[in-house]
């Protein structure tokens, strides 16, 4: 996935927390009746185009990194002091 991408989906997923977009869509598969043929096209066509055991390891990945940058440059104290500050509404650590 290409920075472009993820940014994309970032957004996407950003609009769907914020309420801004349903989590459904027309293409959403029904859970309350059997699946038939088109059913199982829309699943096959899913798994091919979105790849998501692929996004899925790209997730992981880039967590990795994230939590190597994390360790390589907080301490938990750096990060429990700015936690507890902002829990007790004070200012954030610089």
């Amino acid at each position: 996935m290409d920075i472009v991408s993820a940014r994309r989906n970032l957004r996407e997923q950003r609009a769907v927390v914020a309420g801004l977009v349903p989590r459904w869509r027309e293409e959403a598969l029904m859970l309350d009746t059997s699946w038939g043929p088109e059913e199982y096209a829309k699943v096959t066509r899913y798994l091919r185009e979105r790849k998501p055991r692929e996004q899925l390891d790209q997730m992981r990945t880039a967590l990795a990194a994230l939590r190597t940058a994390l360790e390589e440059h907080f301490s938990i104290a750096d990060v429990l002091l700015d936690v507890g500050n902002r829990r007790l509404g004070g200012e954030r650590m610089a």
